[in-house]
């Protein structure tokens, strides 16, 4: 298999076509690569579960989630995963994402407060790069941004001026243009607001 996929990546420059399966095997590579992928990923947390005993780390402990941090993201290198703050919350701090939030609200200024916003700042970075090149999934890499890194579409608002030239039509303004509008197109204005108002 690593043989097909260096031919494929130096032939082509991209893999797609080998996960695709669209060239090779009518789509069995694409199942057989993804039975792996899920059974690796299933591994990796059974692992995590029965090996790491730890225990949720202290999170004032500035030294310790600096370590387990770096181990985590040694292990994504090495499994050649993007790195996450849930990732980093399952599997090193032992702790959820919701835990971990409510101590960077609580303790804004805590050193770890400050290392952790780095790390997620540094891990956004990675999945907006790998996006960008086209090594990961831009959808949603789009949604681990938004709902991980406070990403969000940017919404502009413009003042709404009024034109000099421009003031309100009475009544009779109105009534005159409608007319004018019904001659044009061959239609009685006052007589089609009769038959609506009935």
């Amino acid at each position: 298999m690593a043989e097909l996929m260096r031919a494929d990546v130096d032939g082509s420059g991209r893999k797609r076509k080998l996960y695709q399966g669209g060239e090779i095997d009518g789509g069995t590579m694409t199942q057989a690569f993804n039975r792996q992928f899920i059974k690796a990923a299933v591994g990796a947390v059974g692992y995590n579960l029965s090996e790491d005993n730890r225990g949720r780390v202290d999170l004032r402990d500035t030294q310790e989630v600096q370590a387990r941090t770096l181990e985590y993201v040694q292990a994504c290198e090495l499994a050649g995963l993007l790195p996450g703050l849930s990732g980093l919350c399952g599997y090193s701090l032992h702790c959820s994402r919701q835990w971990l939030h409510k101590f960077k609200r609580e303790n804004p200024r805590h050193e770890t407060t400050l290392f952790l916003e780095r790390v997620g700042e540094l891990f956004a970075d990675c999945i907006s790069n790998a996006a960008l090149a086209g090594a990961s999934n831009a959808v949603m890499a789009l949604f681990i941004l938004k709902n991980n890194h406070g990403y969000m579409d940017k919404v502009s608002l413009e003042d709404v001026t009024e034109a000099e030239d421009e003031h309100e039509m009475t009544a009779e303004e109105i009534k005159r243009w409608l007319d004018g509008m019904g001659e044009r197109y061959g239609f009685d204005a006052e007589a089609e607001g009769q038959e609506q108002a009935q």
